[in-house]
């Protein structure tokens, strides 16, 4: 079979990634289309056919072919080109689930198995790729992995995978640590997409990590932040929004279940009959993730809206302990000591029924945090939002003209010269009342925007900016200066390090992240206090509280030397790939949405692959 042309490859990523837009292809192949869709690429292929003709095109394999496709059946016949007669997409297999009675879906419901994927993976010798190596060592893959495992037991030592091993039922020096996504992104007509994907703990470290560090260890655990994620999420299953939908995600979850059971009991064998396994550690993911994914009868939306009254029976807000409940404040943040709710912990069952994904293996008596809070959503995404947009709206009171509107503009001004001295990217314009969520002076601010890193630019900016400045009588902002400078110190460490914490780093991020909560918890005492509505009080404080303790509770045993670094259940990446792969679902239509999402991003992970030198033609 000839090899296909560099402009069918291209067409191929291009239409894996739903990229939109379209480029005509020059002669020989060299550029090519980005299409909207399969029918778009079919039509562009078409218009060069007949422009440079059949001969000249055949020096392009795939293009004649391609501009023969069918419009009326472009998914499939596109399909069939670039996959099953060329080869340019990951030749990993689908499986069909079973349609439950009820079902609203009218489609195949198809998944990528882990199995299906770590096969693949030892098939084709890339296993390097989950313990953050550029290039395949097996010596040095094997080591990494025995360090890791090492370095959780002491962390970890209850829990079950260590069974297992004692008894020589799996190798720990073949055993990949892996967390389970799941999120929601927006789909066709903005309805929600459900993506989940697989991946490991080590990766290719962040920018700030690789930029700091001045040698490359033997025992290298970098973040799985660095790299395309195309390269290392393991995309498992996909599901549009529906009436109803319940159904089919139990029916993908449980799945999901068995087939992580499986990947950790059985595996999969190489050519040499090395076995390799894999083992879940942590589902990870936004709130209402976990809530789906775990059957969580505790959540956020428990929280208390309205005053208690001798007869209230509150539920609590947190899976994991009583918080929430009579007795047992969720805001009482403490920069020293542990909180009430601390004690409460796996107390109370928080499940409803029996979730699928508790089959799989987990500390015992902590079945709970199994479902992790996650400091992206807690942070970035929650009380990050509030603490930005209420520390702006008081700089604005320190802007010199005489109405709101020009007090924003030019605090706006100067937002924009900041970004341009600290190389960041201005992804907010317009500093205003109804981006800060500050319509009056009644109001609490809650900031509107949906970027993460956003809110740590703001945050950056309102320390540089009031470090700078004088107050003299002005007690609140002055401690919102000393909370903001308190965490963005603390993400700058976690930032800096990587998958392992040693003792030293990790008390100045535990310390860091509770002295911060308590701080905005004095933040939002004092201007209440002073009726100023700035700085509200809410339960993502709370799994920020959880992030922290744990930490620290961690730190509390002398003999272990290394603790997880809390960017390691921090989603922000994931989220990217949820975007990646939402906006290629808006390009598929009908009942076959999640096959030719499926087959779109198995091609373009193909193209990524195959540009990192992981696989060959």
């Amino acid at each position: 079979m000839p090899g296909a042309g560099q402009g069918l490859r291209v067409i191929a990523k291009d239409i894996g990634q739903g990229k939109p837009g379209c480029r005509n292809v020059r002669s020989g192949g060299e550029t090519v289309s980005l299409a909207t869709s399969c029918r778009a690429a079919i039509r562009t292929a078409k218009g060069v056919v007949s422009d440079i003709g059949e001969r000249v095109a055949k020096k392009s394999p795939g293009l004649p072919e391609l501009a023969k496709c069918s419009e009326t059946h472009s998914e499939r016949d596109v399909h069939r080109v670039i996959a099953k007669k060329y080869k340019l997409t990951l030749p990993i297999q689908m499986t069909e689930l079973p349609k439950a009675p009820g079902m609203m879906y009218s489609g195949a419901i198809k998944v990528l198995s882990l199995k299906a994927w770590m096969q693949f993976i030892v098939d084709y010798n890339v296993w390097h790729m989950l313990c953050g190596l550029w290039k395949a060592d097996a010596a040095r893959e094997r080591d990494i992995l025995v360090e890791f495992w090492r370095r959780y037991r002491a962390l970890k030592p209850h829990h079950a995978i260590w069974n297992l091993a004692d008894q020589n039922k799996i190798d720990l020096s073949r055993c990949c640590p892996l967390m389970l996504h799941g999120d929601e992104g927006r789909g066709k007509k903005k309805t929600g997409f459900l993506v989940m994907s697989f991946y490991s703990y080590m990766g290719y470290g962040t920018r700030q990590a690789n930029e700091v560090r001045t040698h490359r260890p033997y025992h290298q655990f970098r973040l799985n932040y660095g790299g395309n994620t195309y390269l290392h999420r393991l995309v498992t299953s996909v599901l549009p929004k529906m009436l109803k939908d319940e159904c089919a995600l139990r029916s993908i979850l449980d799945h999901v279940a068995n087939d992580a059971c499986d990947m950790l009991l059985q595996g999969v064998k190489d050519s040499q009959g090395n076995v390799y396994t894999a083992c879940v550690l942590q589902i990870v993911g936004d709130w209402q993730w976990l809530v789906k994914a775990g059957q969580l009868s505790r959540s956020y939306s428990n929280c208390q809206k309205r005053p208690w009254t001798a007869s209230s029976i509150p539920k609590g807000i947190c899976h994991r302990c009583r918080a929430g409940q009579r007795d047992v404040p969720w805001e009482c943040y403490k920069a020293d000591g542990f909180p009430l709710w601390w004690a409460t912990q796996n107390a109370e069952d928080p499940f409803f029924g029996s979730p699928a994904l508790n089959r799989i293996p987990y500390i015992p008596n902590e079945r709970a945090a199994f479902y992790t809070f996650d400091l992206f959503h807690s942070f970035h995404l929650g009380v990050a939002k509030s603490l930005a947009a209420g520390c702006l709206a008081m700089a604005s009171e320190y802007m010199w003209s005489g109405n709101i509107d020009g007090r924003m503009e030019q605090l706006s001004g100067l937002w924009i010269t900041w970004c341009e001295e600290n190389k960041e990217y201005a992804y907010l314009h317009t500093i205003s009342q109804s981006i800060l969520g500050w319509p009056d002076k009644g109001t609490y601010p809650n900031g509107q925007w949906s970027k993460g890193s956003l809110s740590t630019a703001l945050c950056r900016f309102f320390e540089d900016w009031a470090t700078q400045q004088e107050f003299e009588d002005d007690d609140l902002i002055i401690l919102a200066l000393d909370v903001c400078r308190t965490i963005n110190r603390c993400l700058g460490k976690m930032y800096q390090c990587d998958v392992w914490l040693n003792r030293k780093d990790a008390e100045e991020v535990a310390h860091g992240g509770l002295r911060f909560l308590h701080g905005y918890r004095q933040l939002a005492t004092n201007s209440f206090r002073a009726n100023r509505a700035l700085f509200p009080l809410m339960p993502k404080g709370h799994s920020m509280d959880h992030i922290f303790n744990d930490l620290r509770n961690d730190l509390r045993c002398s003999d272990v030397d290394f603790f997880l670094n809390p960017l390691n259940h921090s989603v922000q990446i994931s989220e990217d790939w949820v975007g990646r792969a939402s906006r290629v679902s808006r390009k598929c239509g009908g009942p076959q949405v999640i096959v030719r999402t499926l087959e779109r991003l198995l091609q373009s992970c193909f193209a990524h692959w195959r540009e990192h030198g992981f696989i060959k033609d």
